[in-house]
């Protein structure tokens, strides 16, 4: 849709006029900011994919209920949360950890959880953003991927040290990992 374009591009008034139009309501079908992309992506996913947090802020801000867009999954399996941070969208995952109701401990339909993915990614910057975010205190720390439930996976520390990322290493063994 030209409002998933728009998102994806970073184009902030492009946004802002689309979502001012009557026919980009939530309810509306062709025009709904959780109408789907081929890959089952909302704007907001796309937004978070290509790193826009206006364009992602003005999504959430016009959404009748936010948690309706921030938690619907994609064909990847991922919400834009853990799309944000799969592609080291920093200002993206900021602005969704502020939002209320935020579950850091959420997992892709594969089971990654975000420490897993960021750990994956090597994104240090997001792991140290989402490790010492004051607000989530409650991440799991040994959470484990859980893509094959009957042989459980690897915490976010093993990834790293498997990876030899001894910076991602070190900062997980300082918050307890």
């Amino acid at each position: 849709t030209p409002l998933q374009r728009a998102a994806a591009k970073g184009h902030v008034e492009v946004v802002r006029k689309l979502l001012r139009h009557q026919d980009c309501s939530i309810q509306s079908h062709t025009g709904s900011i959780n109408n789907v992309h081929f890959n089952k992506s909302t704007a907001l996913h796309l937004a978070a994919q290509a790193g826009h947090p206006t364009v992602a802020k003005l999504l959430l801000d016009h959404s009748d209920s936010e948690n309706m867009s921030i938690q619907s999954y994609n064909r990847k399996g991922r919400t834009p949360l853990h799309t944000a941070v799969w592609h080291g969208s920093t200002d993206v995952l900021k602005l969704f950890l502020r939002r209320p109701n935020i579950d850091v401990n959420s997992t892709t339909r594969h089971g990654k959880g975000l420490l897993q993915l960021a750990a994956e990614r090597g994104h240090l910057k997001i792991l140290r953003l989402l490790l010492e975010n004051k607000d989530h205190k409650d991440i799991d720390v040994n959470a484990r991927d859980m893509s094959n439930p009957s042989k459980p996976g690897l915490t976010a520390l093993q990834l790293a040290q498997q990876r030899s990322n001894t910076e991602i290493t070190g900062l997980r063994l300082q918050h307890g990992a």
